[in-house]
């Protein structure tokens, strides 16, 4: 073997072992709840990226997040002529954010850690979702038992929206206006999938149910 072969051989072995803990790295993962009745936009930055994400996240909403490093991440999320508040961000993570009245801006909350293993099928089915079939940008309203007020919403035309049910609910309303016609109002549960649509027959804005969940 010459000494040539000997290094492409050293090499290729390092590029193999490289890869394969490459491979065998976790995802490491987290995830923000919406603890207000507002819709709130965020930026997340990874591990790795020199730029901003923006999501945006509904009122008592759940949402998930990962990426391919042990590494820490950032949050942040501003509040209007207050700048941003800045948060690192780690593996196994719930955090919540929140409206700091003693402050006066939005603000971050670590509040649990995530299991290790998948969270079960209840967990997983406390959503439902709402496709407005109509060529119309609607307005309608949801609201859980608990809640003492509804809460606004909004789908643009032929969208699909998911809603994220608080932890151990799994029912709640959801209604909508016509002009002069008052609200019709309609039953989700978890799991299950529904459609607005405009009834001729009737004259007002209706709902479906699309799919029954199990």
């Amino acid at each position: 073997m010459t000494k040539r072969q000997g290094l492409l051989r050293m090499w290729s072995f390092f590029v193999v072992a490289w890869l394969i803990v490459a491979s065998s790295a976790g995802w490491a993962r987290y995830e923000i709840h919406n603890g207000s009745n507002t819709t709130l936009n965020f930026q997340t930055l990874d591990p790795g990226r020199d730029t901003w994400h923006s999501w945006s996240i509904y009122p008592n909403q759940t949402r998930a997040f990962q990426w391919q490093s042990a590494a820490s991440g950032k949050v942040r999320i501003a509040t209007q002529n207050r700048g941003y508040v800045e948060y690192d961000i780690h593996d196994g993570n719930r955090y919540r954010f929140i409206w700091d009245s003693n402050k006066g801006i939005w603000d971050m909350r670590t509040t649990a850690k995530l299991a290790n293993a998948a969270p079960p099928a209840a967990a997983q089915a406390a959503t439902w979702s709402l496709h407005n079939r109509s060529n119309e940008a609607l307005r309608f309203q949801t609201r859980e038992p608990a809640d003492k007020a509804w809460r606004d919403q909004s789908a643009s035309p032929r969208e699909t929206k998911n809603f994220h049910f608080s932890p151990g609910v799994t029912h709640g309303r959801v209604r909508i206006a016509t002009q002069d016609r008052g609200f019709v109002e309609y039953d989700v549960r978890a799991g299950w999938r529904y459609s607005i649509i405009w009834d001729k027959n009737k004259g007002v804005w209706d709902f479906r149910t699309v799919h029954r969940g199990a």
